[in-house]
């Protein structure tokens, strides 16, 4: 008997929402002396889903993003999220053929990083978004959250790990996963 209940959400973006209607004002993220809240991540998230969706990024699509971490980096994997994307998370420190391998074998159509990365990173297929520099086009998007489904069984993001050959392998973790995983550690 290891069955154990447990709040249902559709998605962890519905998890994330139920904090900002909790507490919009409340504190979400820190980073260095920026802070942003709950509030304040939700409505850039939804812009930058909103502009996500006009790159073509559709539910089921994977989205790349090579941010050093930060609240660009967090507003970037929500709003992957909340365009009903799987993100893709690309360590900075990567070489150039890494990353773009990752790109070429998760099929990104869009990579979210910033213009002091830009040179750093491999050509690839699909188009890249600088957050900072193309945040004023971003801004200009619907603060609403776009109506996108996404459900338990929805794809969250896609790591990618050495492989037993050498070449990297992606993994993937679904919605459900991840609130289960969640709901356990608020639980402990």
């Amino acid at each position: 008997e290891t069955a154990v209940a447990y709040p249902q959400f559709e998605s962890v973006q519905s998890l994330i929402e139920a904090q900002v209607a909790k507490g919009p004002d409340r504190i979400a993220v820190i980073c260095d002396e920026n802070e942003l809240s709950y509030g304040e991540l939700s409505e850039r998230s939804n812009r930058l889903a909103h502009y996500l969706i006009e790159q073509g990024v559709e539910p089921g699509s994977r989205v790349g993003i090579c941010l050093d971490p930060g609240i660009d980096l967090m507003v970037s994997i929500l709003g992957a999220i909340k365009a009903g994307a799987a993100y893709v998370p690309m360590d900075t420190g990567y070489p150039k053929e890494r990353l773009a391998f990752m790109l070429k074998d998760a099929a990104c159509p869009v990579l979210l990083t910033q213009s002091c990365m830009e040179t750093k990173l491999p050509g690839h297929r699909g188009s890249t978004v600088l957050v900072d520099r193309d945040w004023s086009s971003i801004a200009e998007k619907p603060a609403s959250q776009p109506e996108v489904a996404i459900t338990p069984e929805s794809l969250l993001y896609v790591i990618y790990t050495s492989g037993s050959t050498g070449t990297p392998k992606g993994a993937g973790v679904y919605h459900r996963n991840e609130i289960n995983l969640l709901q356990w550690y608020v639980q402990e």
